[in-house]
């Protein structure tokens, strides 16, 4: 999909929206900053999707609320910057990749 809009308009910015999870072919470093084992599996590879040519920028996307309704809200703000460090990093070590978090 990236490649088809960036073939109708080179300038178009393109992303894609996820919540950052990192994928079973990662570390245990970064699978440990997944909510749970069931991350991994889910499907979405941040890393690998942060990759793709014809992606300018990826963004992520955490819901602490959702992701751990056991939690009290001291924990879960604990877990959220865990989760904001571990992709600042990310950026930091590969500058020329831009990250948005929401």
């Amino acid at each position: 999909m990236a490649a088809f809009v960036k073939s109708i308009d080179r300038n178009h910015l393109v992303t894609v929206g996820l919540e950052g999870f990192y994928g079973p072919a990662e570390s245990t470093t970064k699978l440990s900053v997944n909510p749970g084992n069931w991350a991994s599996k889910s499907g979405s590879d941040f890393l690998r999707n942060s990759k793709i040519s014809n992606i300018d920028f990826t963004s992520v996307h955490i819901y602490p609320d959702h992701w751990f309704k056991d939690q009290t809200r001291e924990e879960k703000l604990k877990y959220v910057e865990k989760w904001v460090v571990s992709h600042i990093d990310r950026r930091r070590q590969n500058p020329e990749e831009a990250c948005t978090i929401y």
